[in-house]
């Protein structure tokens, strides 16, 4: 009996650290939308398929302490970017994780002086995903 009570308030308190999807969707929707939200940063691709990027960038650590040299991004393009290994690229992103896992979202590329994804369509397609994947 005691084992089980202790149980569930285990239970009950490691759910309750946990936003609901509505509460997440709340503050992604928040901050997505918001322009001020996104900053533009530089670095090198050092992983890269289906629009899954890992990028080295020291930038970022002045905006997220704890990230290390490099982070996973995912492009919100609704087609693969021709982007490879070793590619230096400018994009924007937001640098916040709602939660483990998470990817941090880029909504624009520019590799030398080439805009392979728009502020606008990143930001309306990061958007979309929200309300697609969170809203419910």
């Amino acid at each position: 009996m005691r084992k089980s009570f202790l149980l569930i308030i285990v239970v009950i308190l490691l759910t309750s650290c946990y936003p609901s999807n509505k509460v997440l969707y709340g503050k992604m929707i928040d901050m997505y939308s918001e322009d001020e939200s996104y900053i533009s940063l530089c670095g090198v691709i050092i992983a890269y398929s289906n629009n899954i990027a890992t990028i080295e960038c020291e930038e970022l650590k002045s905006y997220l302490s704890y990230q290390g040299d490099s982070c996973d991004y995912y492009i919100y393009s609704s087609q693969n970017l021709d982007l490879n290994m070793g590619d230096t690229i400018n994009f924007v992103t937001v640098p916040y994780h709602f939660y483990n896992g998470h990817k941090l979202p880029i909504v624009e590329v520019v590799v030398n002086g080439n805009t392979l994804l728009s502020f606008n369509e990143g930001k309306t397609n990061l958007i979309n995903w929200v309300n697609t994947d969170f809203s419910k």
